[in-house]
């Protein structure tokens, strides 16, 4: 009898263990240690816990449900936030106490936990001295370092070498990047000698 006892407090065990088995890409974990018995980092949104298991971020606040990263052991802390769905007009960020707050500077697309310095800008402006400067040119996407010279212009305008955005000759090029004159790329075919051919479905 005592044997029996022994034999089913090893089968217990056994599935305790298979039971709480790290499995990747199951129950939010993205990585398990080598040995399986534990978790070491979870999908967005999830974090570790002392245990070794993914629980939820669960932040309060109206941007609370941007917070991708909090502490595993106390998810209503936040770590980092990320507008992942690209849905507020300007960029989120994690702050001291643990909450999600828009950028500071209400044109910034992304900037630093517990900072708010901005790192990048949304469309038409430029990080210009760490603030976001609106771009001189009505094409220019980006002119980081200064409002005046564009770094990179709408689809059908190339940059100049004074950073101004040129359109491309042909009105129907999408890309011209360092000549107008000769485009290098066309909305339904490749282009020939620089230029776009007539749409075929025209």
């Amino acid at each position: 009898m005592r044997y029996v006892v022994v034999f089913v407090a090893l089968l217990l065990a056994v599935a305790g263990a298979s039971a709480h088995k790290c499995v990747p890409n199951k129950n939010n974990c993205e990585k398990c240690n080598p040995s399986r018995s534990k978790c070491l980092s979870c999908y967005d949104q999830y974090s570790v816990n002392r245990k070794g298991q993914c629980v939820e971020c669960k932040v309060p606040g109206d941007l609370g449900w941007t917070c991708v990263k909090c502490k595993g052991d106390k998810p209503s802390f936040c770590l980092e936030c990320n507008d992942w769905e690209g849905e507020q007009p300007t960029g989120v960020y994690a702050t001291h106490s643990g909450r999600c707050k828009y950028c500071p500077d209400k044109h910034c697309d992304s900037c630093d936990s517990i900072s708010g310095k901005c790192r990048e800008c949304r469309r038409g402006f430029g990080l210009v001295h760490g603030k976001c400067k609106k771009c001189g040119d009505e094409e220019c996407i980006s002119c980081n370092k200064n409002a005046n010279k564009c770094t990179l212009c709408y689809s059908g305008n190339m940059v100049n070498k004074a950073g101004k955005c040129v359109k491309c000759a042909d009105p129907s090029c999408v890309s011209c990047p360092k000549d107008p004159k000769v485009c290098t790329e066309c909305p339904w075919v490749k282009p020939v000698g620089g230029k776009c051919p007539p749409n075929p479905h025209a």
